[in-house]
């Protein structure tokens, strides 16, 4: 392993994820400003990443309820679902757009990180590459990456 990929190595604490809109220059931050995450990277070069909105609401965890539904949807996907499985399906949806995972090999090139997925919590996000220019300052790494027409800040602190 490189000078330049040992310095990734370790454990990161998120402290701020902003999103910028490349042709308005209009800036937001990611979750309302309510993220927390964590990013490690380890020596034999791999990258986890969960990031997260705060607040999220508990979702069910009948296990048979959950079967069930799935069951319903896999079976009949265009089929009509009770009000009971409608607010399962609403629980589930905002617990999982509010959270972010994935994880892979990485290795670093010209100023980027590559984050290769093997797996991740959305499907299409397995077998891609993530690219991310970065920066180290002090105990901070920033990662950003552009995709389309918008640009994703996130700013990591070296967690002790």
């Amino acid at each position: 392993m490189n000078e330049e990929t040992k310095q990734f190595v370790g454990t990161w604490e998120l402290q701020a994820w902003s999103v910028v809109n490349v042709g308005s220059g209009k800036k937001r931050h990611a979750y309302g400003g309510n993220a927390v995450g964590h990013i490690m990277y380890t020596a034999d070069g791999w990258v986890s990443a969960t990031l997260m909105e705060t607040g999220r609401k508990a979702v069910s965890d009948d296990r048979n309820t959950i079967q069930a539904l799935k069951r319903s949807i896999l079976e009949h996907p265009a089929g009509p679902l009770d009000s009971d499985q409608m607010d399962l399906m609403r629980q589930f949806y905002l617990a999982c757009t509010g959270y972010v995972a994935y994880c892979g090999p990485f290795d670093v090139a010209d100023g980027e990180v590559h984050h290769r997925v093997r797996e991740a919590l959305i499907p299409q996000m397995i077998d891609t590459t993530l690219t991310r220019k970065y920066q180290f300052v002090e105990d901070r790494l920033t990662l950003t990456a552009t995709t389309r027409d918008m640009q994703d800040q996130l700013i990591w602190r070296r967690h002790d």
